[in-house]
């Protein structure tokens, strides 16, 4: 399988949906996600130097501080064989291979509908995409022009949320290259962001209540009117679903367990073919992950045989001494 620039294709998605067309929450549909310019920024951005993601680069650590040692984002460090990593990818030693819904796309790192996606790494994550990486550590956001001016955006719409979710997998993974499949881990991220929208706009066309508050989380603190760090940066991820949305999430999940037929990460060579229901995510609830990334190993080693204690790690942004189970 051929590597696939990340940027050049998500960041058309991304940017395309994001300049051409406006899309308020709840009201979009799949066709109109897609850019009307596919070519829109490709060129600049499959540079996998792109300022995109070098915005990103420079405060890694800020982004997960009191998730992940500052010392993970350092040059020459391995996240894909480090355990906190792994397990915040949800990755399983015994059957070498990630979840494709992992903890750290969960609020608190529970594996519930409602609170998919609605992290606090998912709002720094786009704070700093969209704001600059000064909105991270200043109390006032920059007022020169922004990505999110440049891009006309003004609220939350799937395509994003979907694109935060292959970000913050992308930058746990000890990947190095902004590509699909990831060099190391062999994740296919571009099959997971399809597989992310399709979750998402599922969600919305039932209209639920736990993405409608994911979408309203977001627009209130990124996309808020008046841009300070204490607007940005929450102190609190708000969690509410009905059992009715429970069972549709559950529904979701049970889809997932079919054999994924979209994806080509099994295509990779030595990848052994794992279907998604051979596997579940442990020791959070286990009924609700569908895994389906083997490993790969395509430019070093990868991990085999770790027993990684997950007990006692945080998996939101307040001080671990503060962090309590649910």
């Amino acid at each position: 399988m051929e590597a696939k620039s990340l940027m050049g294709w998500l960041g058309c998605w991304w940017v395309g949906t994001a300049i051409l067309i406006p899309i308020p929450i709840l009201t979009h549909t799949r066709d109109l996600e897609k850019p009307a310019i596919p070519v829109l920024y490709t060129n600049p951005a499959t540079d996998n130097h792109s300022n995109l993601i070098n915005r990103l680069k420079h405060v890694t650590a800020t982004i997960f501080e009191d998730i992940v040692p500052a010392g993970h984002f350092c040059q020459g460090f391995d996240r894909s064989t480090d355990p906190l990593c792994q397990r915040l990818m949800g990755y399983k030693s015994d059957k070498n291979e990630y979840t494709r819904l992992p903890p750290c796309l969960f609020s608190d790192g529970f594996t519930s509908g409602a609170a998919m996606f609605r992290t606090f790494i998912g709002v720094k994550i786009l704070t700093c995409l969209l704001w600059g990486k000064s909105a991270l550590d200043a109390l006032n956001m920059s007022t020169k022009r922004t990505n999110s001016d440049l891009w006309h955006m003004k609220e939350m719409n799937t395509s994003v949320l979907a694109f935060i979710g292959v970000t913050t997998c992308w930058v746990l993974s000890g990947d190095t290259k902004f590509t699909s499949p990831g060099n190391k881990t062999g994740i296919d991220y571009i099959a997971d962001f399809n597989h992310y929208v399709a979750r998402i706009d599922e969600l919305v066309r039932k209209g639920t209540w736990s993405i409608t508050n994911t979408f309203q989380f977001y627009n209130d603190h990124v996309f808020a009117s008046s841009k300070t760090l204490q607007s940005v940066i929450p102190t609190k991820v708000p969690v509410s679903a009905s059992k009715e949305e429970e069972a549709i999430w559950k529904s979701l999940e049970a889809i997932d367990n079919e054999p994924d037929s979209d994806s080509e990460i099994s295509g990779i060579a030595g990848a052994p073919i794992i279907s998604s229901d051979e596997a579940t995510m442990s020791p959070l609830n286990e009924s609700l992950v569908a895994d389906h990334h083997p490993i790969t190993n395509d430019v070093s080693p990868g991990p085999t045989g770790v027993d990684i204690d997950t007990s006692n790690i945080p998996l939101d942004l307040r001080k671990a001494s503060h962090s309590k189970k649910r």
